[in-house]
């Protein structure tokens, strides 16, 4: 709005002019063309001719808030979706190192258990090998010379056709 004063008469003229700068008319020249291609593409006629396109149509500020509500959620849905997914990840990842560790433990356990169960067998057959020499009144050196005996019996079979076909 300009407003000026002159001196003689001493009143005040003020004149409604308007003037719109050179950048927003091209701003709002490329808008327009930009919305007219936009409007023309063939998904978008599709869309504007469905019942739903023709409701926003007729309803711009309904239309306007959808866009603007589509275009704000994106962000926090994308910040979700990668929450979702570095929360899957890592618990699938430290579920696995969990089992790993856990059949770690077993594994030296059962390992443990089973060279205990060993040496409780070497020591019981020891036990059972000594009562019973005992019992029988024959010593450990006996039982070797026994057990030679029957080594040299194996390698000169004494013409028996048993030993032979061994």
């Amino acid at each position: 709005m300009a407003c000026h004063t002159t001196l003689r008469n001493q009143t005040m003229q003020c004149s409604n002019v308007t003037t719109i700068p050179k950048g927003l008319l091209q701003l709002q020249g490329s808008l327009s063309s930009m919305m007219d291609s936009l409007y023309y593409d063939p998904k978008v006629a599709e869309l504007m001719n469905t019942s739903m396109g023709q409701y926003l149509n007729g309803h711009p500020f309904l239309a306007l808030a959808v866009l603007v509500f589509g275009a704000m959620a994106t962000v926090p849905i994308g910040i979700f979706l990668t929450f979702a997914t570095v929360t899957f990840i890592a618990v699938t990842v430290g579920f696995i190192l969990l089992e790993v560790l856990l059949l770690s433990l077993g594994g030296i356990s059962l390992l443990c258990v089973l060279s205990a169960l060993a040496i409780l067998a070497i020591l019981v057959s020891l036990v059972f090998v000594s009562v019973r020499t005992k019992s029988l009144g024959c010593s450990l050196r006996q039982i070797k010379q026994s057990w030679d005996k029957i080594e040299k019996k194996m390698k000169n079979p004494m013409g028996s056709s048993r030993f032979k076909e061994l």
